[in-house]
């Protein structure tokens, strides 16, 4: 789940590849209460212009520039950058990344959270001349939704370090404290929240991004690869079912991982969340772990397939467990992977457990989904 959106502009097919003549020169909006309605007052905003080049066999993005914002008491925003700084000859792709927090809030996946307008004028530019054109000056308002959140204090820390990536070498930056602003509030939230070893690690890398926020790249990976590499070569909390090692696993995705029935039982009965997800398309749960080890044993014709037939059964007899369960809504769910792979004992253990199927559900989570719809 991410507080953030890129707006891209209406083109569509071979046209959003065309050079384009447009510069978004304002970015302005209002975020509310999705329950109430009401303004949310001091909510954090980023945004970031990012436009890509294209050379004869590559493209390559560009960071034009960041810059920072709080809602007012009416929850009104506004962030302007001159067009001299977000506009460059040849560029295609241009769009705004805006990104909102709130401490409390979340900005909901199931929910048509932000709308969206603008009005263009027309201006000068040597650049934009050079291609054959005058310059689109665009003024953009969003209308934004913040509900709260029900995420328990792990899921709320792993959102906030996914909210907090920061973009790096920026051409530009707007004033540096409303930046550092957004970094900063997330970071104040995330070390209130992180408990374990784990947690402290990565609210320590939340706090370290808004030290670096739209600078060098190298810098980034290497303050975060120092930190990281300090929890795994410490941590020593065997008792945390929550740490993660170097594949973002849980100590039950481990398990799950392994075919070890007995483990992931003893680890259930402990208090393991079946839930914990990771970013992994195909394998982003204990779950679907589990599924995709099945499928290659039985590609095989391995005996090893019944241990994670084992694992798969053992999970969905666990009463906490969401059947329906994916890292990111665009991803398949775990029924519609089974299907996709021909795992007619899964689909039957998922169908048992709760899982939803049908047309509806998937037409409603991305078109490309359709090709899982179970008759």
């Amino acid at each position: 789940m991410m507080s953030s959106a890129p707006v891209f502009p209406q083109t569509h097919g071979a046209a959003y590849m065309d050079v384009q003549n447009t510069a978004y020169v304002e970015v302005s909006g209002i975020v509310q209460d999705g329950r109430t309605s009401l303004p949310i007052e001091g909510a954090s905003v980023l945004a970031t212009w990012v436009a890509t080049t294209n050379g004869l066999h590559t493209s390559t993005p560009h960071c034009l520039r960041i810059a920072g914002a709080q809602t007012d008491a009416q929850g009104r925003f506004s962030i302007s950058a001159p067009a001299s700084d977000i506009f460059r000859r040849g560029q295609v792709q241009p769009h705004v990344e805006v990104h909102i927090y709130k401490n409390g809030f979340i900005e909901h996946d199931g929910e048509p959270a932000r709308t969206m307008s603008h009005t263009d004028t027309t201006g000068l530019s040597l650049a934009a001349l050079s291609q054959g054109a005058m310059l689109t000056r665009r003024h953009l308002s969003l209308g934004m939704r913040l509900f709260p959140y029900q995420l328990d204090a792990h899921e709320r820390l792993r959102y906030l370090g996914r909210i907090s990536q920061p973009p790096t070498d920026c051409a530009t930056h707007g004033a540096p404290r409303e930046t550092f602003n957004y970094f900063d509030a997330i970071a104040n939230e995330a070390n209130r929240l992180a408990h374990t070893q784990y947690e402290q690690a990565l609210a320590a890398i939340i706090t370290e991004r808004g030290r670096n926020a739209g600078g060098s790249s190298v810098l980034a990976r290497d303050a975060e690869a120092k930190v990281m590499n300090a929890y795994y070569a410490a941590s020593e909390e065997l008792d945390d079912l929550n740490r993660r090692d170097r594949q973002d696993r849980t100590p039950l995705m481990r398990a799950a991982n392994a075919g070890d029935a007995a483990l992931v039982t003893e680890l259930l009965r402990k208090g393991a969340n079946p839930n914990r997800t990771r970013p992994e398309s195909f394998s982003d749960s204990a779950l679907t772990i589990a599924m995709e080890n099945y499928g290659l044993q039985k590609i095989y014709r391995d005996v090893r397939a019944e241990k994670y037939l084992a694992v798969i059964a053992t999970l969905l007899n666990n009463s906490t467990i969401d059947p329906n369960l994916r890292d990111d809504k665009v991803h398949p769910t775990p029924l519609m992977k089974a299907r996709s792979r021909g795992q007619d004992v899964v689909v039957d253990l998922l169908l048992r457990a709760g899982a939803m199927a049908g047309t509806p559900m998937n037409a409603q989570i991305h078109p490309n989904l359709a090709k899982y719809d179970l008759p």
